[in-house]
C-alpha cells in the first residue's frame, strides 16, 4: 500500500453542492491506487480551520465514524449537513492513506460575523426602517446568498414606493483576520416612475374616462402625470369594479392587469382588461314572513325603486334599514334572507 497519499475527497463551494456527485469516482481512484479491491475503513477524523464553531459540533454533524467503510455517500451527506448549519462558506474533506485504512480531515472556512450594517443614499426609506425590514442579525453569520437576498428585498421595498429604477450595491469591510465584517448597502434611489397613461379594454357602454377617473394611479391633465404608488394600486383595481357594480354592472370583474415601464423616459403604462357584462335594473320586490310590519312600512325602508339602475350599495343599505326597523321593536334576532332572480336585465328580489 502507498502510505501517506493525500487526496481531496470533496471541496464544495457554498453554492455548488452538486459537485459532490464526483465523489464516487474519486473514492474509486483511492481504492484502485491502494492495490486492493477491499473498501477502505475510516481510521481517524479530525477538524481544521474552525474558530468559532466547536470541533465536537462539527464531528457530531458530519457523523463520520471510525471503523466505518469509506464511500461517496458518507462524505457527500456529511458536507451537506455541515453546510446546513449555516456557519461555513467552504467545506472540504481530505483523505490520507494510512495503515489499516484512511484518515479524514474536515477543513472548514467559517462565514464572517456581521458586526455592522450601514446604508448610504437611503432618503425615501430611512435606515431605521430598512434595518427593521431586513431583519439581519448583528453578531450572526453572513453569507453571499443572504447579502443578495436582502439586496432583492431592498429593491422590492423601493418598488412598492414607486422607485422601480432604484439600484442597490453592497460593500464589505473585513476585520484583519476576515472573521468579522461590516456590510454597507449603497443605494441610488433614482426617480419615481410616473404614470403616463392607463389603457382600458373590455368596457362597452361605460366610458373609459369615467372608470379610470376613479383611480389614484392615472395621468392627471394633459401635462401632469402622477407618481405611481404601488401601495394604492390594489385599491385602484377595487375602486373601478365597485364603480361598475354601483352603475348596474353587477357581473363586472377585472380579467387581467399589467404594466410596462419605459426606463428611457421614466414612464409607465398600465393595462387593464375588464369584463363589463350587462347592465341590470331593480325589478319587483316581494316579501314573505313579515308579520310585525306591513309591506308599505317595509317598502319605506328601501333605498331603491323599481326600474332604477341596480346599485349594490343601495341594496345593502336597504337590508340594514329593515334590520333597524325590527331592532327598534326589540326583535334583535330577526333574519333577513334575500333571494335574487334575474329576469332579462331586471333583478327581482
Amino acid at each position: 500500500m502507498i502510505q501517506n497519499k493525500k487526496i481531496t475527497l470533496a471541496s464544495i463551494p457554498e453554492n455548488k453542492i452538486l459537485q459532490s456527485l464526483f465523489l464516487s469516482a474519486i473514492i474509486m481512484l483511492i481504492v484502485a491506487s491502494s492495490g486492493t479491491a477491499q473498501s477502505l475503513n475510516i481510521v481517524n477524523v479530525k477538524v481544521e480551520g474552525n474558530r468559532s464553531s466547536s470541533t465536537e459540533l462539527i464531528l457530531s454533524v458530519a457523523d463520520l465514524k471510525t471503523g466505518e467503510p469509506l464511500n461517496s455517500s458518507l462524505t457527500q451527506d456529511a458536507i451537506k449537513r455541515l453546510y446546513g448549519l449555516g456557519f461555513f462558506r467552504d467545506v472540504s474533506i481530505d483523505a490520507l492513506e494510512t495503515t489499516g485504512g484512511i484518515n479524514l480531515i474536515i477543513r472548514v472556512v467559517e462565514l464572517p460575523k456581521l458586526m455592522g450594517l450601514n446604508f448610504q443614499g437611503s432618503k425615501t426609506i430611512k435606515a431605521k426602517e430598512l434595518r427593521e425590514k431586513l431583519k439581519l442579525n448583528i453578531g450572526g453569520t453572513i453569507s453571499s446568498n443572504l447579502i443578495y437576498e436582502k439586496k432583492s428585498e431592498i429593491n422590492k421595498l423601493y418598488a412598492e414606493k414607486g422607485y422601480f429604477l432604484a439600484e442597490v450595491e453592497h460593500k464589505l469591510s473585513y476585520s484583519s483576520d476576515s472573521s468579522e465584517v461590516v456590510l454597507t448597502y449603497e443605494i441610488d434611489e433614482g426617480s419615481k416612475i410616473k404614470v403616463d397613461k392607463v389603457v382600458l379594454t373590455g368596457n362597452v357602454r361605460v366610458p373609459g374616462d369615467d372608470i379610470i377617473g376613479k383611480m389614484r394611479n392615472r395621468k392627471r391633465g394633459f401635462l401632469k402625470s402622477s407618481n405611481f404608488d404601488k401601495e394604492k394600486y390594489p385599491d385602484d383595481k377595487e375602486k373601478i369594479i365597485d364603480y361598475l357594480h354601483k352603475s348596474g354592472y353587477s357581473d363586472a370583474y377585472l380579467k387581467s392587469d399589467s404594466f410596462r415601464i419605459d426606463t428611457a423616459v421614466n414612464r409607465m403604462i398600465i393595462y387593464l382588461d375588464i369584463y363589463e357584462g350587462p347592465r341590470y335594473y331593480f325589478g319587483k320586490t316581494d316579501w314573505k314572513g313579515n308579520e310585525i310590519f306591513g309591506i308599505k312600512e317595509l317598502k319605506r325602508a328601501l333605498k331603491y325603486k323599481e326600474n332604477r339602475v341596480f346599485n349594490q350599495e343601495n341594496f345593502d343599505e336597504s337590508v340594514y334599514e329593515i334590520y333597524f326597523l325590527y331592532q327598534e321593536k326589540g326583535y334583535m334576532h330577526t333574519r333577513v334572507i334575500d333571494d335574487h332572480k334575474t329576469r332579462d336585465t331586471l333583478i327581482d328580489i
